[in-house]
């Protein structure tokens, strides 16, 4: 346990203290009195000075909330849901990476920053003051309003997708990186982690989440965190925030209190990220999560989504398909996520998406970055499931970028897929026309004689 007076001489440094009311602000705010457990509920944070009196009456660290409220202190424990959202203001995304062996905890910090980042969003980065990190995202850079619902309104649901998504796309990778820092040898991770290889190995493969968590619990209703420059009460670091860039380069004696020599103020902070740069990462996984409840459904799945016999012509794909491969101005980067379940779930050999995810880029105007459709290329190879398109009416995109122009086919059905079944079946039952020989090209008759 860190000494009081190491503790009262860390916040007593001005921009500790000034760092952590900017952080504070509309937040609830809780502290931990030593070893006597957390301080009285609801609880702000407002003047420096408070900062001071605090830790003098034995906070050794500061906490606070993922939410944003009008008026924190108006918070109950016995509140519904419809009165905490009509004192939400906002919320902040985070992710809370909490691992008993911290070289795994920074690799998947690593990974995920990587995912995010391709995503258009460059996130904030802070050390927890133990085994793990933070990762946040400040709620400016999501939309304002999704549908027609505001976003302060879905929360925590919509953190919850987030992460499940982001576990999803960075599952591999992650998996990936662990193995090559053991030298790909699994009894090096045996050796770390003291476990079993049936602990974590699910057919011959590592199974990444029973080494690496990603805390759902901050998709909880006032979830508290560590706040940035606190102290760790069994550690006696301090939970500072590093640029992501330099994350490789961290080692925990950084978080030492003497080597704190200046205060990074970009952990949650709205000025420091582009409003609305994080809209691409809510989409892809909200489309995500449709998929995910098309693929739970039993009859959707084994009915209408079974695999197609060989490679299904273009000229058998519905209009809404045949709109997007023309190009597009708006909506690129979530079609492209529609275009390549599609073109695998109609049985396109992966070099052939590719090339034709490649040649549809150029149509668009402008096109995606190199680096943004190399990272979706790579990530949907590495998918050993085949997921369908959205269904037509789980995801408004198809009719938002105006690509929805429906034809007599496109009569009810559900799906992209469905419309290209009822094409094959539709052409399957045609006759088909025999091809004249030359030979018996008609004979023109003699004119009659009258």
């Amino acid at each position: 346990m860190v000494r009081q007076s190491e503790v009262i001489k860390h916040y007593s440094n001005p921009a500790v203290a000034a760092e952590l009311i900017r952080v504070s602000q509309d937040r609830e705010v809780s502290v931990q009195l030593r070893s006597k457990g957390y301080g009285k509920r609801p609880s702000v944070l407002q003047f420096p000075a408070e900062v001071k009196d605090l830790v003098r009456s034995g906070a050794t660290s500061f906490h606070m909330s993922e939410e944003r409220w009008s008026d924190p202190m108006q918070l109950r424990t016995d509140m519904n849901k419809r009165e905490l959202n009509d004192l939400r203001i906002g919320w902040d995304f985070i992710i809370d990476i909490d691992c008993p062996w911290f070289e795994y905890s920074t690799i998947a910090a690593s990974v995920l920053l990587d995912a995010i980042k391709q995503h258009g969003v460059k996130a904030a980065l802070k050390f927890s003051g133990n085994r793990g990190w933070h990762i946040g995202i400040p709620f400016e850079a999501f939309p304002a309003e999704i549908g027609r619902r505001k976003t302060e309104s879905l929360f925590p649901a919509i953190t919850a997708t987030i992460i499940t998504y982001l576990k999803q796309y960075t599952e591999s990778s992650m998996s990936d990186r662990i193995i090559e820092f053991e030298g790909s040898d699994v009894k090096n991770i045996l050796k770390r982690t003291g476990r079993k290889k049936e602990d974590f190995m699910v057919s011959g493969k590592l199974d990444i989440f029973t080494l690496i968590e990603l805390d759902l619990a901050l998709s909880s209703s006032r979830h508290l965190i560590r706040a940035p420059y606190s102290i760790h009460e069994k550690t006696g670091l301090i939970s500072i925030v590093i640029d992501p860039d330099k994350l490789n380069y961290f080692k925990r004696e950084h978080a030492k209190p003497e080597n704190i020599a200046e205060i990074n103020d970009s952990f949650l902070n709205p000025s420091k990220i582009a409003a609305g740069s994080a809209s691409q990462l809510l989409t892809q996984a909200l489309d995500f999560e449709a998929q995910e409840k098309s693929k739970a459904n039993s009859e959707k799945v084994t009915v209408e989504f079974e695999p197609f016999e060989g490679k299904v012509p273009k000229e058998k794909f519905p209009p809404c398909v045949k709109n997007i491969l023309a190009g597009l101005e708006d909506g690129r980067k979530r079609s492209l996520f529609v275009l390549m379940n599609f073109l695998k779930s109609v049985g396109w050999p992966w070099p052939d998406i590719e090339n034709e995810v490649r040649e549809w880029n150029l149509k668009n105007k402008p096109p995606m970055k190199d680096g943004y459709l190399n990272s979706q290329l790579k990530w949907s190879k590495q998918q050993s499931s085949v997921f369908p398109p959205p269904n037509c009416a789980d995801v408004g995109h198809y009719k938002d970028t105006g690509i929805c122009k429906p034809d007599k086919f496109c009569e009810k059905i559900k799906n992209p897929l469905t419309y290209v079944k009822r094409q094959l079946r539709f052409s399957a039952t045609q006759p088909k026309r025999r091809k004249k020989k030359k030979s018996e090209a008609p004979v023109k008759s003699a004119p009659i004689k009258t």
